[in-house]
């Protein structure tokens, strides 16, 4: 009996993917293990392995379309053994063999020959659209799903935008489109609040300093990772989340860092921090960075943030408010370094400071505690 190949878990909040190419193809030996294709989700690029030996014996869905966890994309098994189609799938393929690729299945539109997409012709029927009205993305491609989205976004703007200056569209990315449903899901779920606190530098910049003497270039990032991962075992709400009415507070540190990419913005995660020195912090976020920005990150690198640091200090920011990221407790934004000139008993003194601001979600964590995570990691940073 084929064995089917289905698209795992993708991970936490990860709802769909999208099919980005074959590997291997319809008749094909392969092996368990084996890499068969290659996904792309809103953070990173996947590969699904075959669950067996055999051949390849057919393919349920195409490079570009969405692809969801659980779904059936292909069967692996013995020549000229039987497949059961999957009812979601949008291929036809022969019962009795599969020496060749299977073909999208064909629908007469508006007199003309398309294919559609099982979804987008669902879609269209609830919508009462006339599939001759809707176009495939590109000549001789199939009608999905998302064309009859387009189709709806159109008419939408030509009845409602009629009087808008001249513009182009410019569709989000599958990473856009994910974290903008999170920061959606952040400002309407979470009641949440900021607290802030400036915090004198010089002795971090000095400790920074003396490593790099040593020949070890370390960042401001880095440190404050350190730092954080240190304090926070005195402050274990900071590192959790709220659960059906019950707290999950994380026994290790997974810190989530902001990056920005080509494909919108990531958080990649170092893993169980308050366990790793400095130097180790420094080599694992330049190499999760490098990751993050070739689109080369694994699942778990992004599924298993505990909190998150964002810095925007490098653009020149002083300040910033960031949003909690769904599901976790809170976010720490960190600001660029700036000199102060302030008077210290008779003397003036050039300080160099630094603002940090906690989002948190107010049905774990209140003010008070915040502001004593953020006193503590200022007490630590000017410590140093």
């Amino acid at each position: 009996m084929p064995t089917q190949v289905i698209i795992p878990v993708l991970g936490e909040a990860i709802a769909e993917a999208q099919l980005v190419t074959w590997l291997k193809e319809p008749g094909q030996l392969v092996q368990r293990g084996d890499e068969l294709a290659e996904l792309e989700t809103d953070k990173a690029t996947l590969t699904v392995e075959c669950p067996a030996n055999g051949v390849l014996l057919s393919i349920f869905a195409s490079p570009g379309e969405k692809v969801f966890p659980g779904q059936v994309i292909a069967a692996v098994g013995q020549p000229g053994e039987q497949i059961d189609i999957p009812s979601s799938t949008n291929l036809s393929i022969s019962k009795q063999t599969v020496e060749t690729r299977s073909d999208p299945i064909e629908m007469h539109v508006g007199g003309r020959s398309q294919r559609v997409s099982p979804a987008a012709r669902q879609l269209a029927k609830e919508m009462n659209i006339d599939l001759d009205l809707v176009a495939a993305a590109a000549p001789g491609a199939r009608i999905t799903s998302e064309d009859v989205h387009h189709y709806l976004v159109e008419v939408k703007r030509e009845k409602t935008d009629i009087n808008l200056p001249q513009f182009h569209r410019q569709e989000l990315t599958i990473a856009g489109r994910a974290l903008a449903d999170k920061m959606v899901e952040s400002a309407s779920k979470i009641p949440q609040f900021s607290v802030s606190m400036d915090v004198n530098v010089d002795h971090l910049l000095a400790y920074k300093a003396n490593f790099q003497e040593q020949g070890q270039d370390v960042s401001v990032t880095s440190v404050l990772i350190y730092v954080i991962s240190r304090v926070m075992h005195r402050h274990p709400f900071i590192n959790s989340r709220f659960d059906n009415n019950g707290i999950l507070i994380f026994e290790t540190v997974n810190i989530a860092v902001a990056v920005a990419t080509s494909q919108g913005l990531v958080a990649p995660v170092l893993f169980a921090v308050e366990k790793l020195d400095l130097v180790e912090i420094s080599g694992q976020l330049d190499k999760l960075i490098q990751s993050a920005r070739e689109n080369r990150l694994r699942l778990d690198q992004i599924t298993s943030g505990t909190f998150t640091i964002s810095n925007l200090g490098m653009y020149g920011v002083n300040q910033f408010v960031p949003l909690v990221y769904p599901p976790q407790a809170a976010i720490l934004g960190i600001g660029g370094i700036r000199k102060m000139t302030l008077p210290t008993g008779q003397e003036i003194n050039n300080n160099h400071f630094m603002s940090i601001t906690v989002s948190a979600d107010h049905r774990i964590l209140d003010g008070v505690y915040v502001a004593q995570f953020l006193a503590d990691i200022r007490d630590t940073l000017e410590n140093l």
